[in-house]
């Protein structure tokens, strides 16, 4: 498989394009003043008598390598497309004027280093200035035992340097995920492993220095992902200065662990960016008191631009199962920066109140429904002297919103309380709220419950967001979260020094006075909602059930009319040449029809501006609907206009939904891609039988029965399926070298490479188009029934387009843009990036990837329909 950084072909002068070449070929430029050797390695063709000095002599084992000594500045490059079992151990060091780098050579997919079952496929022990990069690492077995994909190690040599695991795709390391496990637990296995060990009386204390792990793609394990781990004799602040130094996690994307996904231990100013961890734990047995990224035994780490979703709850017992964590044996200032935290078991945030000169300083974050299924029940615990600011913590599903109730006692004996300041809390649907007065809050905004007392400067109401709670996989995704233009929670916030400088976003610190929340409000966001609707091929079933694939119901309907709303509503649209289709959910415990007048009871208004004029009156083009629960046969139009509306509403489970399929002969238009038309949503919400009690809005005012002005803009999308009919078959072909998409050699299993190939006439070159709803379909493999996907959730340029097993996830959704002449560009949902082909590859075998639009014929696509 390949999942690597892959070199494009451009138009840009020759040298360039001589290193994206030599790039692409894995032949990286040595570094100045490197004068080292090349040898290669050919698991096929090699021989360990041959001198491996060029492609055609190479040699051809794992022991050849390790029992050749080797200078700074040489490289070790294994063939593409070959795979060795067994364990790489090389045992020399490069220099500070020469890395030595282990590496491919080739095109096609990278080699791969196949374990065995061994306790590790790679060992780097007391080297220094060593590179390994575009390898995939593999470690499987039939039984469970203590294993690594990587293990870094050093023991009595004092400081090793510059070690850098760059590009590697690391899966199926089969470990112990246990955490009573005896005499090694789950703390003693990873994917990547950092420790060092106690020498002899009297030798130097090793530790590490310049040690990178940056763009790698880890998943599919029964381990920690990456685990920084270090001697039990360093537990006190004078030996901290001992530590790692320069220690950097970023650009890794890590899914599916065993237990927890990033664990700093013994790190002295580590920096952990930019990282993506999903479902930390869902492959464990007995691991309980995880989280996605945590520190311990560590000072001053700095955790910034991270996405950690899904943690897991290991039900039955005690769990943390939180996105962060700062643990045992701490010092100094940890900084929780510019992370987005969504769907995690556990809550967002906890410490274990060990923190020693310092505090925790968490700023600058969004949360997203984040649980508490926490052993304390809560979202945030914080033993450790904290400051909380500027964060956006929103919960819409149901699940409240909980701090540590009680003023928390620390491991050491100290109580402490935590800063609250300029955070935005907002909580619909229900569930358990507490912000207990232990506590200091002060310029907070709250939406849905009561402040607590002591904030002198609570700011209350609806913050405005542009859609909030509309966040999914991808730190793309949370725009939803900046303020809209009127928010109350623009310039009411308090001053706050040594803020960084930044909200979450990259806007600069302040416009005006501080804000409340992660945004920092420029004005460059309007306050009219819009949405787009797309085009449906087979008409919408008006049931009420919203069951349909082609529905999205994830817009907010949020902005509060009148009243204290304690519910939550989204909507979805789309349309086809008959009808303009609305449907609606609202999450609601008490429900009533009891009234005459239908907004007086739990019920829905589509507001509909035709003619998309924004009159401050209502024309013949404009339309106020309402729909009501459990109420088959009420229809109101303000002036009567029902004629063929088809309605109905049903009930779900914690509130009901309601669809309407309006004529476009009612509205009196043509409907046609790019059209504009306005629509509003509105809730009234009864809880206690009579008139309601709240009413809700997507845009506009309490004055929509009269003016349209302030309705929302719904955009008519074209088709998202282009040439597509819905579950049908087709050959994906590419436009640059005519060859289709198929897994590589027919393979059924999970997590194989997609290759470009000649028409073999084979169903598994065939692919059945399934819209899934809201512009996107999935792809589903003819032969094997695995679904196209971009690998581990990846957000990276050159990631591996994969098959796996259909779970749902957004990185097995593709979007269909034109690019003329019968082509199209096909966008990842969860990335961005395009489908692509790896170095413009003309060739059979050549790798399918993702990859930003460059503009080029590799990422464009054509569809042949096959029976």
């Amino acid at each position: 498989m390949s999942a690597g950084w892959k070199a494009r072909n451009a138009a840009i002068g020759f040298t360039m394009a001589l290193l994206l070449l030599l790039a692409s070929l894995g032949l990286a430029a040595k570094p100045a003043g490197a004068a080292g050797a090349t040898y290669y390695v050919d698991s096929v063709s090699g021989s360990d008598s041959n001198n491996g000095t060029s492609t055609s002599t190479p040699w051809k084992t794992l022991a050849k390598v390790n029992g050749a000594s080797f200078s700074a500045g040489d490289s070790i490059l294994f063939k593409s497309g070959s795979a060795w079992t067994g364990t790489l151990s090389p045992g020399s060091s490069g220099s500070s004027a020469g890395r030595i780098t282990f590496g491919k050579y080739g095109t096609g997919a990278d080699p791969i280093i196949n374990g065995g079952g061994a306790e590790e496929a790679i060992k780097l022990f007391n080297v220094q200035y060593v590179t390994v990069q575009n390898l995939e690492i593999t470690n499987d077995s039939a039984t469970v035992a203590k294993r690594h994909g990587i293990l870094v190690a050093g023991q009595g040599v004092g400081t090793l340097n510059s070690i850098y695991l760059n590009n590697l795709n690391i899966h199926n390391v089969k470990g112990i995920s246990d955490r009573d496990a005896s005499p090694e637990n789950m703390y003693y296995n990873a994917a990547i492993y950092i420790t060092v060990w106690d020498g002899a009386p009297g030798s130097a204390l090793s530790r590490f220095n310049d040690l990178r792990i940056e763009n790698n793609q880890i998943h599919d394990i029964s381990t920690i992902g990456i685990y920084s781990n270090g001697t039990g004799t360093q537990y006190n602040d004078a030996t901290a200065a001992t530590w790692y130094t320069n220690l950097k996690i970023s650009n890794n994307a890590i899914n599916r662990t065993g237990a927890d996904g990033i664990v700093i231990g013994y790190g002295n100013g580590a920096v952990i960016d930019h990282n993506t961890v999903y479902n930390a734990g869902v492959n464990g047995t007995n691991h309980r008191w995880i989280a996605a990224v945590w520190s311990w035994s560590s000072k001053d780490s700095t955790f910034q631009y991270n996405e950690v979703a899904r943690t897991h709850f290991q039900s039955g017992v005690d769990n943390d199962s939180m996105a962060f964590d700062t643990d045992l044996n701490t010092y100094g200032t940890h900084l929780y920066q510019y992370n987005y935290s969504h769907d995690n078991a556990g809550g967002f945030f906890m410490s274990t109140g060990n923190l020693q000169n310092g505090q925790d300083i968490v700023r600058y974050n969004i949360s997203q429904n984040d649980h508490h299924q926490h052993w304390s029940t809560a979202t945030i615990v914080d033993g450790n002297p904290a400051h909380f600011y500027n964060n956006t913590f929103y919960n819409g599903d149901g699940s409240g919103f909980v701090i540590h109730g009680n003023k928390i006692a620390s491991w050491d004996g100290d109580t402490l309380n935590n800063s609250y300041e300029n955070n935005i809390f907002y909580v619909s649907g229900g569930g358990t709220v507490s912000l207990p007065s232990v506590h200091q809050y002060d310029h907070n905004l709250y939406y849905g419950f009561t402040p607590p007392a002591g904030d002198a400067h609570a700011v209350t109401g609806n913050p405005l967001f542009v859609n909030g709670g509309s966040g999914g996989d991808g730190r793309s995704t949370v725009d939803g979260y900046k303020l809209q233009s009127g928010s109350p929670a623009i310039d009411s916030g308090k001053t706050i020094t040594g803020n960084g400088g930044l909200d979450f976003w990259g806007a600069s610190l302040y416009n005006g006075s501080p804000d409340i929340g992660a945004s920092e409000y420029t004005g460059g966001t309007s306050s009219t909602a819009s949405l787009s609707a797309q085009q449906v091929s087979t008409p919408m079933t008006i049931d009420g059930s919203l069951n349909e694939t082609a529905w999205s119901i994830n817009t907010n309907v949020a902005k509060t009319i009148s009243g204290v709303p304690n519910n939550t509503v989204q909507f979805g649209a789309a349309w086809d040449s008959t009808y303009l289709y609305v449907g609606i959910q609202a999450l609601d415990s008490a429900l009533y029809k009891d009234s005459t007048d239908m907004y007086n009871d739990d019920s829905f208004d589509i507001y509909v501006d035709a003619d998309h004029n924004k009159g401050t009156g209502y024309d013949s083009y404009d339309r106020q609907f309402a729909i009501r629960w459990n109420d088959a046969a009420g229809l109101f139009e303000r002036s009567g206009n029902t004629t063929g509306v088809l309605h109905a509403t049903a009930n779900i489970s914690g509130g009901f939904s309601g669809e309407i399929a309006i004529p476009w002969s009612n509205l009196g238009i043509t409907p046609s891609a790019g059209t504009v038309i306005g629509l509003d949503i509105a809730n009234n919400d009864d809880d206690d039988g009579g008139d309601r009690n709240s009413q809700l809005m997507w845009s506009g005012t309490g004055n929509n029965w009269t003016d349209t002005s302030a309705f929302g803009n719904l955009t008519l999308a074209a088709g998202a399926s282009g040439p597509l009919v819905n579950n049908a078959y087709y050959k994906i072909v590419n436009r640059q070298s005519g060859k289709m998409l198929g897994p590589e050699s027919g393979s059924s299993s999970d997590g194989v490479q997609i290759e470009q190939w000649s028409d073999l006439g084979a169903t598994y070159q065939q692919w059945q188009a399934i819209d899934v709803g809201g512009g996107y379909f999935k792809f589903k493999n003819r032969a094997n029934g695995k679904i196209l996907e971009i690998y581990g959730a990846s957000t990276l340029d050159g990631a591996m387009c994969s098959q796996y097993a259909d779970n749902g996830n957004w990185n097995q959704n593709w979007s269909l843009t034109s690019a003329g002449g019968g082509y199209y560009k096909l966008a990842n949902r969860q990335s961005g990036k395009l489908l692509d082909m790896s170095g413009v590859s003309l060739v059979d075998g050549g790798d399918a990837i993702q990859y930003y639009d460059n503009g080029g014929q590799n990422q464009q696509w054509s569809f042949v329909q096959v029976p």
